[in-house]
């Protein structure tokens, strides 16, 4: 073995406790088991959720950063039990080492809860005895580990280097943005963050993290136009307070919360600034090189997921809008149906809505003409609704509209502009309308009764609005 075998786990012992670092804890322990017949020891740590390498002796490669899952390591990580193993029949072994023959895995306990794992692979087979040692020297370093105060929180590189999974898996763009906010401060130990966004020249201050939140979301125009201004271009750029300095537009504001220094990066999608991350402290200190181009990174990060996130939002808008009139179709419709909330203040109206005599037009004056009047029907219900009313298109020439109104009477009114502006451009239609409060339906119920009052509209001569006026409540 090695100098240590002579006095075997309590010379070790004696040595880790003369150790600050985990690494060289680490690293002294996979010494301790290296043999000419066993000279491949690892030893793995979780770290934000992942199994990070902190020593190894006799690889050439080595894994590191894999989530606990599969293979032995995540095994014995995740199950807190050991693992003996034959490697050329265990389904459990990720990547056969030509000398290997056995593999042993132990789990590392800190305060009662398995951290991590000592790995050995052995070109002979792994005895009892051995195992047994393997557990004595992870209880060990891990009440070493416990001692130093347990696995640290990431830091500057390792921090991004594990949050930057997280970035690809975002798949909304407020996510990835509160993500942002959070790793800046972490990064850069500063108080706060916030996102401004940029839309064609118009900055707008979208979340903010942090103790000066409040401060830097009402920085004025003027502020945002001075700082944004620093970073036009897709630079970093920082900028360090000074109390007795003339300061920018709005700094005042900043000031009178005791902020003293800021560092801003811009934020591109890859081609062109999209907005800037805005980092505020309340000391006044030289931001280092490292942390500016770990907020670079971020910025690179933070960009990609937004991009990514615009274009999943592009394809499931598309996914359910109708490519003709640009409605949503059945599944949206289905969707908002499903939102509607019995604790929702206002009550619902729901209409069915067809063109009178649709068949005919296409059978006589063609499918062009038929698509001209589904469109202009589309743009008619479309102009007579409010910002948070909705229109679908739910068949060939079927339409429904959600709107939220007071009573029962509001929403015949709302039904009578409906029919009236579809007939203004020159179809006639048929609705039927229903109005539900304060819950008691099922989410399809409502169109039910909907669409059965529209049937009662074709039955007394089409072109007009037929309302279930007992509605539910």
């Amino acid at each position: 073995m090695t100098d240590l075998d002579g006095s075997g786990v309590g010379l070790l012992a004696s040595r880790l406790a003369e150790l600050d670092d985990i690494e060289a804890c680490a690293e002294l322990c996979c010494e301790f088991f290296i043999t000419p017949e066993r000279d491949l020891v690892s030893i793995y740590l979780m770290r934000s959720g992942r199994l990070r390498r902190y020593a190894s002796v006799g690889y050439w490669q080595a894994l590191d950063g894999f989530p606990p899952g599969a293979g032995v390591i995540a095994n014995t990580t995740v199950t807190g039990q050991p693992h003996l193993i034959d490697v050329a029949t265990s389904e459990m072994y990720l990547m056969a080492a030509q000398c290997a023959v056995s593999e042993a895995c132990v789990p590392i306990f800190c305060d009662d809860v398995s951290i991590g794992a000592l790995n050995l692979e052995s070109a002979a087979p792994i005895e009892a005895a051995i195992l047994d040692e393997m557990a004595t020297v992870a209880k060990i370093l891990g009440d070493r580990i416990s001692e130093l105060g347990g696995v640290a929180e990431p830091r500057g590189w390792q921090l991004l280097a594990d949050r930057a999974a997280s970035f690809t898996a975002v798949r909304d763009e407020a996510e990835a943005i509160r993500t942002a906010l959070e790793v800046a401060t972490a990064l850069t130990a500063y108080d706060s963050a916030m996102f401004v966004a940029d839309r064609a020249g118009d900055l707008l201050p979208i979340a903010a993290h942090g103790t000066a939140s409040e401060s830097l979301l009402a920085l004025s125009d003027d502020a945002l136009t001075t700082i944004g201004r620093w970073v036009a271009a897709p630079k970093s750029c920082y900028t360090v307070g000074d109390p007795s300095a003339p300061g920018f537009t709005g700094h005042d504001t900043l000031r009178v919360d005791g902020v003293s220094s800021l560092a801003i990066t811009a934020v591109d999608d890859g081609e062109s600034r999209i907005g800037f991350l805005v980092v505020a402290r309340q000391w006044r200190e030289m931001p280092h090189q490292d942390q500016v181009e770990q907020l670079e990174v971020l910025a690179a990060l933070l960009g990609g997921a937004i991009r990514n996130a615009r274009h999943v939002e592009e394809l499931l808008a598309q996914t359910r809008r109708d490519p003709l009139t640009g409605l949503g179709h059945s599944k949206a419709f289905d969707e908002r149906l499903k939102s509607l909330h019995s604790d929702e203040a206002r009550a619902t109206a729901v209409f069915s809505i067809d063109i009178d005599r649709f068949k005919s037009v296409n059978d006589t004056l063609g499918h062009d003409e038929g698509d001209r009047q589904l469109k202009a029907v589309a743009d008619a219900l479309r102009s007579a609704l409010r910002g948070n009313d909705s229109v679908f298109r739910v068949g060939g020439d079927e339409f429904a509209v959600v709107v939220s109104v007071d009573d029962e009477q509001q929403a015949r009114a709302v039904g009578e502009r409906l029919v009236q502006v579809v007939r203004a451009v020159g179809p006639s239609v048929s609705a039927g309308g229903a109005v539900a409060s304060y819950g008691g339906v099922s989410h399809r119920d409502v169109f039910v009764l909907a669409d059965e009052a529209l049937y009662a509209a074709k039955r007394l001569g089409r072109n007009q609005l037929v309302m279930r006026d007992e509605g539910l409540s």
